[in-house]
């Protein structure tokens, strides 16, 4: 029998073909559904970030998390193009600039808000485990990722990712 595996519904998002296979069914809700289809048991398990877990009290309903970091996911800042070429060259650049400064900045508050939800998470009697070798999440999901990055045009913003996590 296949595992049930909850996971958004988002056009851009998620492709859940990703996580099919023949021992796992994707099952498509509502982020506001995932809290009752794991009490009612409707699905064997779910996806999210930490801070979605957290902001959705899954430590109520469940009592594993594993951190496989297999998703690509941006969260990008979108101008309307006619807008950006009406705006004059020097606001482009200063807010150019501003976004730059900003990415770093969300960065780094990810970085560390991702460790305090951890702890969080733990400290509300989650049982988190650290997978050390994430490659096979990581490889299995590449497909989903490569189609997602090439449907959105985001070639030269996955190799500025993949450069920057290097």
């Amino acid at each position: 029998m296949a595992a049930s595996i909850c996971t958004p519904i988002s056009t851009t998002l998620t492709d859940v073909t990703a996580f099919g296979g023949p021992r796992v069914a994707p099952a498509l809700h509502q982020d506001v559904q995932h809290h009752p289809v794991l009490v009612h048991r409707v699905v064997d398990a779910a996806e999210d970030p930490p801070g979605g877990l957290l902001g959705q009290k899954w430590y109520e309903v469940t009592k594993y998390l594993s951190l496989t970091d297999h998703q690509f996911v941006l969260h990008l800042l979108q101008v309307n193009g006619t807008f950006w070429k009406g705006l004059p060259v020097d606001y482009q650049h200063a807010l150019q600039k501003a976004a730059d400064e900003a990415v770093v900045e969300y960065n780094r508050n990810a970085r560390t808000n991702r460790t305090a939800e951890i702890a969080e998470l733990k400290a509300n009697g989650l049982d988190v485990n650290e997978i050390a070798d994430k490659a096979p999440f990581i490889q299995a999901a590449a497909p989903y990722n490569r189609e997602f990055i090439a449907r959105l045009h985001l070639e030269p913003l996955a190799k500025a990712v993949e450069t920057m996590a290097a």
